[in-house]
């Protein structure tokens, strides 16, 4: 049947223009798009439980790190007061293990860098006497 056949008053145009309207007000969801929703929705929350615990992990190492140089501190100030007392030290040595022991200004990465240096350098002057 036509829509141009069905008068104005007809029961069965009444109900069209009624689930028309009822079409009209509640907004069609579509599934694929929720879904997709929901999908993005766990990747987000996903990636951000990754993100917190990649911080976790990224702040243990630090903390591990920083008790390995000062263990590193500690033994080479062992080493430092064994060197010392035990067979005296060049010259050239002596001014590294103060340099070692009082390192000029810098950022703590710079200050790390030449203590491993120095210490290196003393260990295998050590390892030569």
């Amino acid at each position: 049947m036509l829509l141009s056949q069905l008068s104005p008053d007809d029961p069965m145009m009444a109900m069209l223009a009624q689930m028309m309207a009822q079409r009209q007000s509640t907004p069609a969801v579509d599934e694929d798009d929720e879904e997709d929703r929901i999908d993005r929705e766990e990747m987000e929350r996903q990636a951000e439980e990754k993100s917190q615990a990649m911080a976790k992990a990224l702040r243990h190492l630090r903390s591990k790190i920083d008790d390995l140089y000062a263990e590193l501190g500690f033994l080479a100030r062992k080493l430092h007061w064994r060197t010392t007392r035990s067979t005296g030290l060049q010259p050239a040595q002596q001014r590294a293990c103060d340099r070692f022991f009082h390192p000029r200004p810098g950022t703590l990465a710079e200050r790390r860098t030449q203590n491993y240096s120095l210490l290196v350098s003393l260990l295998s002057n050590r390892s030569r006497v």
